[in-house]
């Protein structure tokens, strides 16, 4: 891909990434092109620059919208949540992302996909950055949003990023809402978190974080 060479990255414009918008939501059933579209899309915003100039509204709702209609393709989900991970790095596209219905379909995401590593990290990261959130807009999920890390604690304990990454979800949960130290018990997050110190003894980041 183009967009994997720095130079190229620094070259996009806003009309590229309204063709590739446009292009996700007139083909939309097409798989390939959905995982392909937000590859590219992730790959361009890890240039700080370009944030400022994708058409974040129209992004966010192509996005989101491929990972409703490929639900089912790990792949797809990953790449999605890659590209809207770089997108949360201020308030209005965080709205925009949880008006559209991007927590719930990540939750989601990671119940149908729970074996899948690099999903279940990716998606941790996310959700880490939306529970900045108005907390107005997140209170809905916010139970599901937990129980969903919890889960991928326990399934992933063998693997150090998640285990960063779903620490750092949790204490950020925690941190927005104080009334989910109930949920916490009641759903085994304690003992996930415990578990987690144990298995990676040595890391630091995951001490830390939990």
């Amino acid at each position: 891909s183009l967009s994997l060479d720095d130079e190229n990255k620094m070259m996009m414009n806003k009309g590229c990434f309204e063709a590739i918008i446009n292009s996700m939501m007139t083909h939309v059933s097409h798989k390939d092109l959905q995982k392909e579209a937000c590859k590219i899309l992730y790959n361009v915003s890890t240039v700080s620059e370009n944030r400022f100039i994708i058409p974040s509204e129209d992004c966010i709702q192509a996005i989101v919208g491929a990972m409703y209609e490929h639900i089912i393709h790990a792949d797809v989900q990953e790449e999605a949540c890659k590209a809207l991970c770089n997108l949360t790095f201020n308030q209005e596209n965080r709205n925009s992302i949880t008006y559209h219905g991007g927590i719930g379909v990540i939750i989601t995401a990671m119940k149908k996909h729970i074996s899948c590593a690099e999903l279940q990290e990716e998606a941790c990261r996310t959700l880490c950055n939306l529970s900045i959130n108005d907390p107005d807009k997140i209170t809905r999920s916010k139970r599901g949003s937990f129980q969903v890390v919890a889960g991928s604690m326990k399934k992933r304990r063998s693997e150090t990023a998640i285990e960063m990454e779903t620490c750092i979800a949790l204490a950020k949960l925690i941190e927005r809402f104080p009334d989910i130290k109930i949920a916490i018990t009641s759903e085994g997050g304690i003992q996930a978190i415990v578990d987690a110190m144990k298995e990676h003894a040595a890391h630091a980041g995951v001490q830390k974080e939990a």
